[in-house]
């Protein structure tokens, strides 16, 4: 899959006024998917959510190794805040841009990508 993001027609769907609309809306953000250089949040009413509101700081996570390592680190956690601070710690080279992204999730889309 060499082709992401070669489109160039990101967000010109029309479903503006429906973002929750499952219809494939991660595919208007990059860096949404099973790919390298992409974080894969699963099917699901997350994924367009982010991809609505929080494409911007993902794709700059995305862009950086420890980032995406990050967040993939924290995203296999069960839950547990100490688990997530040990993948902080490890990779702090992402840390800040995690952070980013992770305040954009929360305050956007904490419902849809189960808190």
């Amino acid at each position: 899959g060499g082709a992401a993001g070669s489109g160039g027609t990101a967000g010109a769907g029309g479903t503006s006024g429906s973002p929750m609309d499952a219809g494939g809306d991660a595919a208007s953000c990059p860096a949404i998917g099973p790919g390298p250089k992409q974080f894969n949040v699963g099917t699901g009413a997350c994924a367009p959510c982010l991809a609505a509101n929080c494409c911007a700081t993902l794709t700059t996570c995305v862009g950086n190794a420890k980032c995406l390592e990050l967040l993939n680190c924290a995203a296999a956690c069960d839950g547990g805040s100490s688990c997530q601070t040990n993948c902080g710690i490890k990779y702090i080279g992402g840390a800040s841009e995690a952070q980013t992204f992770g305040k954009c999730e929360m305050a956007s889309c904490n419902t849809p990508c189960g808190g």
